[in-house]
């Protein structure tokens, strides 16, 4: 047993570790962010700041805000392109409904009550840039005044309206009996908030290291005055002499001004979670502890001490170092190459510069008037004696252009190596379309490989995130809302529950792509329809899950409008069996008509090459028969020919006999008495044989 914490004892344990806590300002870590806010900004000061001399470059890269800026986008859309992006898992079967519901509630509370896309957007580039990004998360209770005017009512409804803590105001009775009444209600409401907290503002405890609770943290932050004295706190005894009113390189903190007026004045809070044994019991418990001006607040006449459950904060880092609690972040890994980048770059400007605008050496001797070589402009006179060679000569600047332009592209491909983040991952190089596919893939897949380690790594901080909202809002919301959930509209009351669950991260992490999602399930979801409906292991609940996740891929809000995840007047197990074994017998009858089908076209095809065959057989034949028939005609001509010869032979023959006696008479002496006419000689003119048919005749050479 230990002895009990007084006030005083608990006010100078908040104080010492105030002064040694980790993101004080002015320690290393301070200094760190610092540095990160100035580069970031590309201002050209400090570690950036130009030589002094006139007319230099004071170019400054932008590495490092190019690389925050450009993995912004991708890691906030994991956690916000699906409704559920978290999930409460039950412990026990019967308490299953009642996580969708917590499931539901939670994520509606966070992304729509809270406009979650801005704290994540805040929380994230906090961590990107900074270290660590925190996230606070508290209890807040707000009013809600109503006033209503209520013109002929009853006394008895009146008295039902007061029973339910409304206030009468103004009320005036009718002739018949009625009231006239305006009624009033001071409604208050615990609303459950979240806002990301500036690194600056922040202090862990000096021992605290990654993946441990820190035994003590703290918000520093500052507030109005009048702003503390309407929230109950006691400023009389206050002493506001020597505290930090401002948070130096960060711009985070207000800026007082000697116009300001007193009540506007800003004053530095500490809002302390420390673990102390109050009661002297052994066990350590949570204290939140406030201060103001570095001394203990007093609130509402009492000191401002409170045990409370746990301390409100959760944070993330995008590279944690084992053994500590901050590690790194993109922006410290692209500190030294924007560094170079921004010499190299001074260097090729002023290098440009005294190309185009090179010096001049003048020679004295030559009395070269100094006025007219400086005062440059058209048609000018440059006054001088002797050759203008011996007088004015341009000092020759070598261009250093091209070993510059390949050192740059050296320092870009040594960033994308430091902070994982490629060029052809922000979609900027316009010469990628030029590359390989192949080529391409490799190096985008090993970038989305470190942005998918952070994701992961950003994703343990949103999982504890929502793991608060379901313990706050069970512990202090105990009235319904009224909230729209898968396009119903829910009655909630978040007090019921009570069982605690399991959170589980739904952002999609590992799974490629959009396109590669999309591809993933629309092969899933023909293998269920294929496979999973006809076998018997898949619902209708798991297809509708699928089609959900095809819905959610292709970045559709609010999946329930095209698809029901519960599906009405679904059959039942024995009715599926049933349609199983009709869709069974279905696809052997079908397969039996394809079957014949075939069998049959085959058949058909047997035929119709039995046909051409045939076809071409009788074709073969047709053109034999015409040739015997044409061979048939050429011998019955020559056979006519042989028979018609023999008898034009013997007619010629005997013509030509009957020409030799002819001849032999007219050589005789002629007679005393003329002979007479001889009727005899008179021929008779032969007949000629008619040539066969098909152009056969008779020459020469046949006698």
């Amino acid at each position: 047993m230990t002895d009990k914490l007084d006030d005083l004892a608990i006010e100078g344990a908040v104080r010492s570790f105030l002064d040694t806590a980790l993101g004080s300002p002015g320690d290393d870590i301070d200094t760190l962010r610092e540095r990160n806010l100035r580069f970031y900004n590309a201002e050209p000061v400090g570690e950036l700041a130009p030589p002094d001399i006139a007319d230099r470059s004071d170019f400054v890269a932008t590495d490092v805000a190019d690389t925050v800026e450009w993995m912004l986008p991708q890691l906030i859309r994991l956690f916000v392109s699906s409704d559920n992006a978290v999930e409460f898992e039950a412990r026990r079967p019967e308490s299953a409904p009642l996580a969708k519901l917590a499931t539901e509630y939670v994520n509606w509370l966070f992304y729509t009550r809270n406009d979650g896309q801005e704290i994540l957007y805040d929380w994230f580039k906090d961590a990107l840039l900074q270290k660590v990004g925190f996230l606070k998360i508290w209890a807040e209770e707000e009013s809600e005044d109503e006033r209503r005017t209520l013109d002929g009512v009853t006394q008895d409804q009146v008295a039902m309206m007061l029973e339910d803590g409304w206030e009468a105001q103004d009320a005036a009775q009718y002739d018949d009996g009625t009231l006239s009444v305006t009624l009033t209600k001071d409604g208050r409401y615990v609303c459950i908030k979240a806002a990301a907290v500036p690194p600056a503002e922040m202090r862990v405890d000096i021992n605290a290291q990654w993946g441990g609770e820190p035994a003590a943290m703290a918000h520093v932050y500052q507030r109005r005055r009048f702003e503390l004295e309407q929230d109950g706190f006691d400023l009389s005894d206050v002493s506001f002499d020597g505290f930090r009113d401002d948070y130096g390189e960060l711009g985070e903190a207000m800026q007082a001004s000697g116009e300001m007026h007193e009540s506007h004045r800003p004053v530095e809070v500490a809002e302390t979670y420390i673990k102390l044994d109050r009661d002297g019991d052994g066990v350590a418990e949570w204290l939140k502890v406030e201060t103001i001006a570095g001394q203990l607040a007093i609130r509402d006449g009492k000191p401002s001490i409170e045990q409370v459950d746990d301390h409100p904060f959760v944070w993330i880092c995008p590279i944690p170092r084992p053994h500590a609690f901050f590690g790194d972040c993109p922006a410290d890994l692209a500190i030294l190459p924007q560094k170079l980048r921004t010499d190299t770059i001074r260097v090729l400007q002023d290098n440009l510069y005294l190309t185009v605008n090179q010096r001049t050496y003048v020679n004295q001797n030559a009395d070269v008037q100094i006025e007219d070589l400086i005062e440059s402009r058209p048609g000018g006179i440059v006054r001088g004696s002797g050759p203008m060679s011996d007088a004015i000569a341009q000092i020759v600047q070598p261009s250093l252009a091209a070993p510059a332009y390949q050192f740059s592209e050296w320092i870009e491909n040594w960033k994308e190596n430091r902070t994982g983040f490629t060029r052809y991952s922000q979609g900027m190089d316009a010469s990628a379309l030029n590359k390989t596919a192949t080529g391409i893939s490799i190096v985008t897949q090993k970038a989305d490989m470190r942005m998918e380690l952070i994701a992961r790594n950003f994703a343990v901080g949103v999982r504890k995130a929502f793991a608060k909202f379901l313990k706050l809002a069970v512990a202090h919301q105990d009235r319904e809302e009224m909230i729209e959930l898968s396009g119903d509209w829910v009655a909630i009351n978040p007090s019921e529950f009570k069982d605690q669950f399991n959170v589980k991260i739904r952002v999609g992490l590992g799974t490629g792509t959009k396109e590669q999602t999309m591809q993933r399930a629309m092969a899933l979801l023909e293998a269920q329809l294929k496979a999973g409906v006809p076998t018997g292991i898949v619902r209708p609940e798991q297809i509708a899950e699928t089609i959900k996740l095809l819905v959610e891929a292709n970045e559709f809000k609010q999946p329930e409008r095209f698809v029901d995840m519960k599906p009405q007047n679904a059959p039942r197990p024995e009715q599926m069996q049933e349609m199983q074994q009709q869709l069974q017998q279905m696809q052997q009858e079908n397969q039996q008509l394809k079957a014949q089908n075939e069998s049959k076209q085959g058949d058909l095809q047997l035929k119709a090459a039995e046909l051409e065959l045939k076809k071409q057989e009788l074709a073969g034949k047709q053109y034999e028969a015409e040739q015997r028939l044409q061979l048939g005609f050429a011998d019955s001509a020559r056979a006519d020919a042989q028979v018609e010869q023999p008898e034009a032979i013997a007619q010629l023959a005997q013509q030509v006999e009957m020409l030799t006696e002819i001849v032999m008479q007219l050589a005789q002496p002629p007679q005393l008495e003329m002979p007479p006419e001889p009727d005899a000689l008179q021929m008779e003119p032969m007949e000629q044989p008619e040539p066969p048919q098909g152009g056969f005749s008779l020459g020469d050479d046949a006698l």
